[in-house]
């Protein structure tokens, strides 16, 4: 676990803290990063806002590149299978 000791500062009409440089490393933020502000327990929480992915464009990275995470993947039997059923509900697909 790390720890750091900070002194709120006053920065215009809000408080301010200076984040060390080695937390800012660990989570990989910079000046311009998003956070979550969140009071738990008496103490605040400060959390780095992931910017994710839209579907679509992990789907398109996926075709593009034939992988999954990087490794090659083929479907098996089942899963074309699955893939070449009958739609069942409400099910909306974007086949491009």
């Amino acid at each position: 676990m790390m720890q750091a000791e900070a002194v709120i500062s006053s920065w215009g009409t809000s408080l301010g803290i200076r984040i060390p440089k080695e937390f800012i490393k660990h989570l990989g933020i910079d000046h311009k990063s998003r956070v979550q502000l969140e009071m738990r327990d008496g103490a605040l929480q400060i959390t780095p806002i992931r910017k994710r992915k839209p579907l679509a464009e992990i789907i398109a990275e996926a075709r593009q590149n034939g992988s999954c995470d990087g490794m090659p993947y083929e479907l098996t039997q089942e899963d074309r299978e699955w893939l070449e059923s009958p739609l069942v509900g409400a099910e909306v697909v974007d086949y491009d």
